[in-house]
């Protein structure tokens, strides 16, 4: 049997704690290693859910400044709309002060017709043609017949007069019509705009609500993200920690294990092989080696 200086049971039960720890740690590490890998990948998963809502939050934003502008050149509109209509409303009150004094200028109208008169001169012609009249009768017809052509001169004008009258009065109440269905189709044109801007802004308000939500979505994520990064951190500075401790401990054993060599060098008949180790010297360099392998633990 290959020979083994024994220690003091205090050496061993240090050592044995150090192992123990290590066991310990490595088992941390496994577990803390596994729980990073999940938040990495929840990290990740949150990371790839915002990037799809900011894509997606340009849509609703985008129709929301388009409709915005479109609600901005409907509110112009309804700025030149207003404008006319004034306008129009002004020339409806210009036309109808117009008609009322066309209407309060015209002269009576006389109940007298030219036609009455010009056939009561055809008369009174035709009788001093064919009756044989006295002298008196004679006089008495022709002043008549003065009487009744200067009325007829006079009912004439009076007619023409009328007739000029009724056709500016005609001309003013068209105006006066025309100047209204002005107001009234502006006036509808003015409610169509109206009606559609109020329906922009309905819209708009639903594509910003939209946003927003979108919005609200992303900052819960984000704080969802900023939790989770802090649990990713955390869990790295414990790995680090743990691996720390563990260079640590590795290096107090393997100092340990290069003293015990050395003693028994020292203490060892020169007889035996130098390079002969304790089962439990090679037990703690397998597991040692162990370590190395996977790399989560190196020697400083």
């Amino acid at each position: 049997m290959p020979y083994r200086t024994s220690l003091s049971e205090e050496s061993d039960r240090e050592e044995r704690e150090i192992q123990d720890r290590l066991r310990a740690i490595d088992s941390q590490l496994e577990s803390r290693w596994t729980k990073r890998q999940q938040l990495l990948g929840e990290v990740r998963r949150l990371t790839a859910e915002q990037r799809a809502l900011a894509a997606q939050q340009g849509g609703p934003i985008q129709e929301a400044e388009e409709l915005h502008r479109a609600h901005r050149n409907l509110g112009q509109e309804l700025l030149r709309l207003r404008s006319e209509r004034d306008r129009a409303r002004g020339a409806l009150t210009q036309a109808m002060i117009h008609y009322r004094e066309v209407r309060a200028a015209a002269r009576p109208q006389t109940h007298l017709r030219p036609e009455a008169v010009r056939k009561e001169i055809q008369e009174l012609e035709h009788r001093q043609q064919t009756q044989a009249l006295s002298l008196d009768d004679e006089r008495a017809l022709l002043v008549r017949l003065r009487e009744r052509t200067r009325l007829l001169a006079e009912l004439e004008t009076h007619a023409q007069e009328a007739a000029a009258e009724r056709a500016r009065e005609e001309a003013a109440a068209r105006q006066v019509t025309e100047a209204r269905a002005e107001v009234d189709r502006i006036n509808q044109e003015f409610d169509r705009v109206r009606r559609e801007r109020d329906e922009a802004m309905g819209t708009i308000r639903g594509r910003l609500e939209a946003a927003g939500s979108v919005v609200a979505e992303i900052r819960r994520l984000s704080a969802q993200r900023s939790e989770t990064m802090d649990r990713l951190f955390a869990e790295s500075r414990e790995i680090q920690r743990l691996e720390g401790e563990g260079r640590t401990l590795l290096a107090t054993l393997r100092a340990r294990r290069a003293e015990a060599r050395n003693t028994i060098r020292e203490f060892t008949p020169r007889t035996r092989r130098a390079e002969e180790r304790t089962a439990l010297e090679s037990s703690v360099d397998q597991r040692l080696d162990e370590l190395l392998k996977r790399g989560r633990i190196t020697l400083g």
